[in-house]
């Protein structure tokens, strides 16, 4: 029960029993009864209304005793109530704060809209480490019931960035609420770290140039990516199937990018002389270190240092190229 609701019964019960005292033992009326009563329980000191018998002053000295117990130790709940709650509220952040200082390798998540909460859902399913930034209070409980790492602060504060680890992500994906936001973000984030990936999602016309000029490596416009998926799926019926087995997170196949860095074994190698066909994965184009793409490769194709690869498979065997 809640200390509050327990506070305010005992003193409700007090009223009564007091009431009941002065009105049945001593005959006083009601009226009365309930300004002794409340003078006493308040210990304000008026004088009596009325002359009070010797079984009436028993009554009140027990009465008063009684009141002030209750006053000390509803004070003294109350007391240990705030303490508690705010230990609580204090030791949670702190074990938030820890765990997002602990994420390296990570992704950042700016605005949790219709987007952001799909994108989080995503990244969540493929066991993908991020935090989550947003200013609603409502919004970082949700993302906290779901078990993600969130912040409660302002994305757009240089601060809030160095804390959610910018320097130390992979990468950072802002869809807040407006393209001024987005671009502040972008900048930000582009001058606290030159590595890090960021996308961004544009609102209007236009914006997705000042984006990119800004720092953005890519640029998603839901309705131009949406008006641009629904013309492929009306003119090409049958890549519904392919897009779907594509987006099914219940399925784990997935479409990504593979660098190849110096030393490793993909390097130097044509395609058909590595184990990518064996292990389930199919390279369906690379492109070159001065941005050339190499589109459907074939078997012949020599893999270089810096190429990247993007290729069809299990996301976990992608993961570990």
């Amino acid at each position: 029960m809640h200390v509050l609701v327990k506070i305010v019964l005992l003193l409700g019960t007090l009223t009564l029993i007091g009431v009941g005292w002065f009105r049945l033992v001593a005959g006083w009326p009601l009226i009365d009864s309930l300004y002794m009563t409340i003078i006493t329980l308040s210990t304000v000191g008026y004088t009596e209304v009325k002359p009070l018998s010797n079984p009436d002053k028993i009554f009140v000295c027990f009465f008063l005793t009684v009141g002030l117990g209750v006053f000390m130790y509803g004070i003294a709940e109350l007391g240990e109530s705030v303490v508690r709650s705010e230990l609580g509220l204090w030791w949670k952040e702190k074990r938030m704060s820890d765990t997002i200082s602990a994420l390296k390798n990570h992704f950042i998540v700016c605005g949790v809209g219709r987007m952001g909460k799909l994108l989080c859902e995503d990244l969540a399913d493929r066991k993908i480490p991020f935090v989550v930034i947003d200013t609603s209070e409502n919004v970082i409980e949700f993302c906290r019931s779901k078990g993600w790492p969130a912040m409660q602060a302002d994305a757009t504060d240089d601060e809030t960035l160095e804390q959610a680890g910018i320097h130390r992500a992979k990468g950072l994906a802002t869809t807040l609420s407006s393209d001024s936001d987005n671009l502040y973000v972008v900048i930000s984030s582009r001058l606290a770290s030159q590595s890090v990936r960021i996308v961004s999602r544009a609102f209007e016309d236009g914006s997705e140039r000042k984006l990119k000029r800004a720092g953005a490596d890519c640029v998603v416009s839901p309705y131009e990516s949406g008006a641009s998926k629904m013309g492929q799926l009306l003119t090409n019926p049958k890549l519904n199937d392919f897009v779907e087995i594509i987006s099914d997170r219940n399925i784990a196949f997935d479409l990504a990018g593979v660098p190849v860095p110096e030393g490793s074994p993909l390097a130097n190698k044509p395609l058909m002389k590595t184990d990518l066909r064996q292990r389930g994965v199919i390279v369906i184009a690379i492109r070159r270190k001065n941005g050339e793409f190499v589109l459907a490769p074939e078997g012949s194709t020599c893999i270089e240092t810096g190429d990247e690869l993007f290729a069809l498979g299990n996301s976990e065997v992608l993961a570990k190229l």
